[in-house]
């Protein structure tokens, strides 16, 4: 059975996108779950999880290592249906996720689809450390509980900053990269850039428009 995770912040950043994806899963058959801290079903080891969040895909391996997980992105990429959106002349920036760092099927997926919307990405050659407004802030405390073996490590990554500052760095860093238009498939870089420029763009504003 699949089933997939709609991600809590990306129901509250884009509603009616993920309305758009649900609706699309739904018609394949595919389970829609709540929030990942709180399922309240049995999931066995022939079940596969549909992610579209790096906190989500950590939290669901941390709490059940046995199943299988696929990015959204990766579904995507296997459906012969799926209309993909074209934006022939376009280039971005793409911003990977400290989060994301050892899940290497998300990022080639990510690249992937946008190579089949005929965007030109620009890789960065030192962006793998970056993780938006999420370095910058607590831990959320459901977070640390439901996957404490990763987030107890990443604590020690955190440099705590009120959003002023949090603005001022990330007006910083994108002020250094070659391209304004940059693109991710995290929640916590989409916020943080979008503190400094509006141009930003989550993958699924893309893939979902």
């Amino acid at each position: 059975m699949y089933y997939y995770l709609p991600s809590c912040k990306v129901k509250i950043l884009f509603p009616d996108i993920s309305h758009k994806i649900q609706t699309y899963l739904k018609n394949k058959g595919v389970i829609i779950l709540g929030c990942c801290k709180h399922i309240d079903i049995k999931l066995y080891e022939d079940d596969v999880v549909i992610n579209n969040c790096t906190s989500c895909a950590i939290i669901i391996n941390e709490k059940y290592p046995f199943l299988k997980q696929i990015s959204l992105y990766e579904y995507l990429l296997l459906q012969n249906d799926y209309k993909w959106p074209i934006y022939s002349d376009t280039k971005y920036v793409i911003q990977d996720c400290f989060k994301a760092r050892n899940n290497a099927s998300m990022k080639n997926a990510v690249r992937l689809c946008l190579q089949k919307m005929e965007i030109e990405i620009i890789e960065l050659s030192n962006g793998i450390d970056f993780d938006g407004t999420f370095k910058h802030k607590q831990i959320p405390s459901d977070a640390l509980k439901a996957a404490p073996k990763f987030y107890s490590k990443y604590q020690k990554h955190i440099e705590l900053l009120n959003d002023k500052e949090i603005a001022i760095r990330m007006s910083e860093y994108i002020n250094k990269l070659p391209l304004k238009n940059v693109v991710v498939y995290c929640n916590s870089c989409y916020k943080g850039l979008k503190m400094a420029d509006d141009s930003c763009k989550h993958i699924l504003e893309l893939l979902f428009q």
